[in-house]
C-alpha cells in the first residue's frame, strides 16, 4: 500500500511538469521596450542674463539661474567663469552648463562687465538731475512734451570729444555740469534724467567692428512693454536735427542707411524690438523726415550685408562722434 501511494505521487508530479511544459511551448520571452525609457532631451537653463558689477564686487553667478529637466529633478548646473578678473575693468565671457543623469547637456553664455567705481556718488548725480528737470519741465506738459524737453535740452549741448570716465554716473554728472562731452556723455545724461523721471532705459551701442563707436538709449514709457530709441547726440548732417527722438527700429536703420551706416549700426537681436508705429504725435518737430516702406526694406537688406563687414571704428569726417 505504501509503495502504491508513492507511485501515485510520482505520477502526479510528472503530469504537472508535463502540463507546465505544454503551456510554455511555442511562446517567446517578452522583450522590454527600452526606447520608451530612453532620455534624450537636454536640460533647459533659464535666467541667464548679462551681469554688470563694479571693481572689487563679488558675483553670485547662480542667483536667479535654474536648470530643469523633463526626467531628472536635479540636473547639475556648473558655471565656467575662469576668465573673469574682478580686479580689472573689461567685458568677460561666462558659460553655464547643465547635465542630467543621462548625460544630456545644455549650455548658455553671457557676459560680465566690470565697471570702474564712480567718482560721483549716485545721490550727487540725482541732485544734479533734479535741478535740470526742475528747470525744463512743467506740470502742464504731456508725457511726450516732457520727454522731448529732456531730448532737446541735451541735444542743444554742443558735442565735444571729451569723456570723463567709463562710468555713466560720472559722465552724466559732468556733462550736465560742464555742458560738454561725447556720445557716451549724451547717453549717460539721457539715462540719468529719464530714470530719474521713472522711465526704464536700456543702453545700446554699435556692434563690434562698426565704422565708429556710438552709444544711445532705448526708453520704455509703459514699464517695459514697448521701447523706442532716444538719441540726442548731435551730428553734422543737416537732416539730423530733431530726428532721433523716440524713433522706431525701422526709422533708425533708414536714417543710418541714408548716411552709409556711420551713425547707428547695432545688433538688433540683442535688444527688444520697437513697435512699427511711431511714438506720440511724431510731428513734435515739424521738419520730421519720413522714409518710405520700400526705402526701409532696402535699409534692412543693406544692414544685413553691412553686418558681415569688419571696420576699424574709424570716424568719418561727417560724423561728430
Amino acid at each position: 500500500m505504501k509503495k502504491y501511494l508513492i507511485f501515485i505521487l510520482i505520477l502526479a508530479l510528472i503530469l504537472i511538469a508535463a502540463g507546465c511544459d505544454s503551456n510554455n511551448a511555442g511562446s517567446e520571452p517578452e522583450e522590454v521596450d527600452d526606447t520608451e525609457l530612453a532620455d534624450t532631451v537636454a536640460p533647459v537653463i533659464q535666467g541667464v542674463t548679462p551681469i554688470i558689477v563694479t571693481l572689487g564686487d563679488s558675483i553670485s553667478y547662480k542667483t536667479g539661474v535654474v536648470a530643469t529637466d523633463d526626467m531628472d529633478d536635479y540636473p547639475i548646473l556648473t558655471v565656467d567663469a575662469s576668465g573673469v578678473d574682478l580686479s580689472r575693468e573689461g567685458v568677460y565671457q561666462v558659460i553655464y552648463e547643465a547635465v542630467d543623469s543621462s548625460g544630456n547637456s545644455a549650455s548658455a553664455e553671457t557676459t560680465v562687465t566690470i565697471m570702474p567705481r564712480s567718482l560721483i556718488g549716485l545721490d550727487q548725480a540725482y541732485e544734479m538731475a533734479d535741478k535740470v528737470l526742475e528747470e525744463i519741465l512743467t506740470d502742464e506738459m504731456t508725457e511726450e512734451e516732457r520727454l522731448y524737453a529732456v531730448w532737446i535740452y541735451l541735444h542743444r549741448i554742443p558735442y565735444t570729444d571729451i569723456t570723463y570716465s567709463d562710468n555713466y554716473v560720472d559722465n552724466a554728472y559732468y556733462f550736465l555740469e560742464k555742458r560738454a562731452g561725447n556720445c557716451h556723455c549724451y547717453y549717460a545724461a539721457s539715462r540719468l534724467l529719464l530714470e530719474r523721471m521713472g522711465y526704464m532705459t536700456i543702453d545700446v551701442q554699435n556692434r563690434d567692428h562698426a565704422k565708429l563707436r556710438h552709444f544711445w538709449n532705448l526708453v520704455s514709457v509703459d514699464g517695459g512693454e514697448t521701447w523706442y530709441h532716444f538719441d540726442p547726440c548731435g551730428w553734422n548732417w543737416n537732416d539730423s536735427d530733431g530726428l532721433l527722438f523716440m524713433v522706431t527700429d525701422d526709422f533708425l536703420v533708414a536714417f543710418s542707411y541714408s548716411h552709409d551706416f556711420y551713425s547707428h549700426d547695432w545688433v538688433e537681436d540683442l535688444y527688444p524690438a520697437t513697435p512699427k508705429e511711431h511714438y506720440g504725435s511724431y510731428d513734435i518737430n515739424n521738419d520730421f523726415v519720413r522714409f518710405s516702406d520700400e526705402y526701409i526694406q532696402q535699409a534692412w537688406d543693406a544692414k544685413a550685408r553691412n553686418d558681415e563687414i569688419e571696420y576699424n571704428n574709424e570716424v568719418d569726417e561727417n560724423a561728430e562722434d
